[in-house]
């Protein structure tokens, strides 16, 4: 396989299942064009070019969400749709499947903040679906929107289109609050249902078989009736 496929394959899918990389005598490519590179690009073609390039970053919150494989397609067909007009190209895809966004301790989030703070950064600007697939913590928020400002990239929803202005950064403050209230909110009225659930002697968690389900006693085995013994009931579940 050539170094430049290679380079592709990491770019665009990670690093999650490779453990190694090795580039043997690898020649690096000179694309522009200089005294000694006539046939290579212009700068200025190289430079409109590189003004195209736009990563995207794609987030459900729980494994649910990611099992039935729904809104990450959905957000990546948007932003494919949202790039495609405006004459941008998606060069990666970082994607963090079951991951809450009420902090930063996400691999590919941080994988794509060291890709857009080197010098100089590969691309100019971050597409999401909304502000809060990429932060539900307003603090966090505007400490990464301000990062990102000073190596020259924008964070961009194709939800929520803002502005450069004073008016649209006190917005995006504004929206970034309530994304989160919604998550802590949210958190709370699940824990209080968890919690009844289990007062009222329901399983909370996934579908799973009873022990009594999946045995049987032998045939020539006799069970005196008894008064009937209680088991903890579950809700019904879809299991496959």
């Amino acid at each position: 396989m050539a170094g430049g496929e290679i380079v592709r394959y990491l770019a665009r899918h990670g690093s999650s299942r490779v453990a190694h990389v090795v580039f043997v005598a690898a020649t690096t490519p000179k694309l522009l064009a200089g005294d000694d590179n006539p046939t290579g690009m212009p700068r200025s073609k190289f430079e409109a070019l590189w003004a195209q390039w736009r990563p995207d970053y794609l987030r459900v919150s729980t494994g649910r969400q990611a099992d039935n494989d729904l809104s990450i397609p959905d957000q990546r067909r948007q932003a494919k749709g949202y790039c495609t007009s405006r004459g941008w190209e998606i060069v990666a895809d970082y994607v963090e499947p079951g991951v809450s966004a009420t902090d930063d301790r996400r691999p590919e989030f941080q994988r794509m903040i060291d890709a857009a703070t080197t010098k100089p950064p590969p691309f100019d600007t971050i597409v999401v679906h909304s502000f809060s697939r990429f932060l539900r913590n307003q603090f966090q928020l505007e400490f990464y929107v301000r990062r990102l400002a000073k190596s020259g990239v924008r964070l961009v929803s194709i939800t929520q289109e803002l502005g450069d202005d004073p008016m649209s950064n006190m917005i995006r403050q504004i929206m970034a609050l309530f994304d989160e209230y919604q998550s802590k909110e949210n958190a709370k009225h699940t824990l209080r249902a968890m919690k009844e659930n289990a007062r009222q002697g329901f399983w909370n968690g996934a579908c799973r078989r009873s022990a009594t389900a999946s045995w049987r006693p032998p045939s020539s085995t006799v069970i005196a009736p008894r008064r009937p013994w209680r088991s903890i009931p579950s809700r019904p579940r879809p299991c496959e």
